[in-house]
């Protein structure tokens, strides 16, 4: 967990989640969803309910609670030896695939949930939105 309060991860939720209809989520679904995301990160317990009430004796025990730190998987690079990875996955290590077949696709539903994505990206740089407003691409 790199985000050094558990409060920047509730309020992004908060107003974020889900991105299809964000500031949905009920108060209750809010804690929830970050004691799902703090339960991932080993720092609390499977059946462990948030509250205003004990989310500061949480914050207490955040990995990251005294500013950015070094001592994860992803800043040293043999963590098998010295550190935690960010990840649980295993490599795959027999019959592997050989070629990747990576796609994204924005649900049909979606595609002008936001207005046209083509209109609200950077004009420099090699990211480029695609225009929403047009047929998907095949």
């Amino acid at each position: 967990m790199k985000v050094p309060t558990i409060s920047t991860l509730w309020d992004y939720i908060n107003r974020a989640m889900p991105w299809n209809a964000p500031k949905s989520l009920s108060v209750e679904d809010v804690y929830g969803v970050v004691a799902y995301i703090l339960h991932l990160g080993d720092i609390v317990p499977e059946d462990f309910v948030l509250s205003d009430q004990n989310i500061a004796e949480v914050q207490k025990i955040m990995p990251n609670r005294n500013g950015m730190t070094l001592e994860h998987g992803m800043w040293l690079p043999n963590y098998a030896f010295t550190g935690k990875p960010d990840v649980r996955n295993t490599r795959c290590m027999k019959d592997c695939p050989i070629d990747g077949n990576i796609k994204s696709m924005l649900p049909e539903n979606m595609r002008d949930a936001h207005g046209n994505l083509f209109e609200q990206q950077r004009v420099i740089g090699p990211t480029r939105g695609w225009d929403t407003t047009k047929p998907p691409r095949k």
